[in-house]
């Protein structure tokens, strides 16, 4: 079963021993973690990491808008845009509880 919670400032899906999360950072952008259940533990498998605008490649998307659609009550997909300097980053990620 795929459970969904969002806040203006938070939003994190999970289902079957998964877990993704994106939290607003201070400043302007959106970080992102996926955690993974391993007994009774999360346990954090990769976690976003902030970049400065002027870096060429920076380590992680900058990410400052965010979007959630529920496709059906076991699916839902996260929309993420962001600028940073010159740089435009989009990506959809679908979640399916199944």
């Amino acid at each position: 079963m795929l459970h969904v919670d969002q806040s203006p400032h938070a939003c994190e899906l999970q289902s079957n021993g998964l877990r993704l999360s994106f939290d607003f950072s201070p400043g302007d952008r959106w970080q992102h973690r996926l955690d993974v259940l391993s007994g009774n533990e999360w346990r954090r498998v990769i976690t976003s990491v902030e970049g400065l605008p002027d870096e060429p490649h920076p380590p992680s998307p900058a990410f400052q808008d965010l979007r959630l659609e529920r496709i059906d009550p076991e699916t839902a997909e996260v929309q993420l845009f962001g600028q940073s300097g010159q740089r435009v980053y989009s990506a959809a990620v679908r979640f399916d509880g199944s």
